[in-house]
């Protein structure tokens, strides 16, 4: 059920010496409800499927220690985010991340100690984003900075929410963003 942006975005990795894998929260997988309302499905059950694919990638045959990068959009940028921090990854026993990167990715969340520890993380948003606030964004990962981790951003000018996206933004009466 991968579209053709999702799989555009694995191309290029075989390539490089890297295995893509891909991730769906609503695809029914995991205990994930189908369909698109991601108000049925906490941050944190994104984040720990985030944590538990990074795991089993880890024990694959030929994963370098360390070598498992994540990368998320919108709600899989906050969840690649939250997974990344590392009392959370910790207690959801997933591996220590090589880097993280997150594409307009919803903030309104944030731990108190957002350390990250050895992972490198990158966001990028836009400065038009109808759903997610790039000064949350920006804000969160300078919490992560100031702790230590390799941490740095982006905020593209005139840029809306899913601005790498092929196809033309269709809105979505149903769609739910938070209870309520």
């Amino acid at each position: 059920g991968w579209g053709k942006r999702t799989r555009a975005h694995g191309e290029p990795w075989p390539g490089a010496g890297a295995a893509p894998a891909g991730l769906g929260p609503f695809g029914g997988g995991a205990g994930a409800p189908a369909g698109a309302n991601g108000a049925q499905y906490t941050l944190a059950a994104s984040a720990l499927e985030v944590c538990r694919a990074a795991a089993l990638l880890a024990e694959r045959a030929g994963v370098r220690d360390g070598q498992v990068g994540v990368q998320g959009h919108s709600r899989g940028g906050s969840a690649v985010l939250q997974a990344a921090v590392t009392r959370f990854r910790e207690a959801a026993g997933g591996p220590a991340l090589a880097g993280v990167y997150a594409v307009y990715p919803w903030c309104g969340h944030q731990f108190l100690n957002p350390e990250v520890g050895v992972t490198a993380v990158r966001g990028i948003i836009g400065d038009a984003d109808e759903w997610c606030s790039a000064q949350q964004m920006q804000g969160y990962l300078n919490a992560m900075r100031l702790t230590g981790g390799a941490v740095s951003w982006r905020v593209v000018p005139g840029a809306h929410h899913s601005f790498d996206r092929e196809e033309p933004v269709a809105l979505e009466p149903e769609a739910a963003v938070a209870p309520a």
